[in-house]
């Protein structure tokens, strides 16, 4: 249980820093511009995107990992869906920073084309981590929540 709860804690402070990384990248969201007056947004949009990203691989890799501790807990299939999203964010970046520096290295003039396929592969990494977020759906369907409101004086 000390191990688990250690993996449990650590998902918890990654999953919230991950959230706040994906406010930071959907805030500060700009393009460079001819005078290049855009830049500095455009490295915190990065600095977020990093932490967004990174952390919403870890948090994969951490719920494939509790799970191997929790055998008993959750679908076969689920749980074998965790795993393979887990593997996939890892083969996904992989891909990603070698396609694009690639393309980048080939022809200069290849920037955009660089930015879409970066693009395609963001979106197919949060796909990845939204369907890791389903699997726990079924575990979860019939938790209800309430919010209680305290009217003082």
């Amino acid at each position: 249980p000390g191990r688990l709860t250690e993996l449990n804690n650590r998902a918890l402070k990654i999953g919230a820093g991950t959230a706040i990384g994906g406010l930071g990248v959907a805030s500060f969201q700009s393009s460079i511009d001819a005078c290049g007056g855009t830049i500095p947004v455009v490295c915190v949009h990065f600095m977020f995107a990093g932490i967004f990203f990174s952390g919403g691989m870890t948090y994969c890799f951490l719920m494939w990992r509790i799970d191997r501790y929790l055998p008993q807990f959750g679908g076969v299939t689920a749980r074998g869906l965790r795993r393979l999203f887990a593997v996939g964010t890892g083969l996904q970046l992989a891909v990603m920073l070698l396609v694009v520096p690639g393309l980048v290295a080939v022809d200069r003039n290849n920037f955009n084309k660089a930015v879409v396929v970066s693009s395609i592969f963001e979106i197919s990494l949060l796909a990845t981590f939204m369907s890791t977020f389903l699997t726990f759906y079924h575990d979860f369907k019939d938790t209800s929540f309430s919010l209680v409101v305290f009217l003082d004086g």
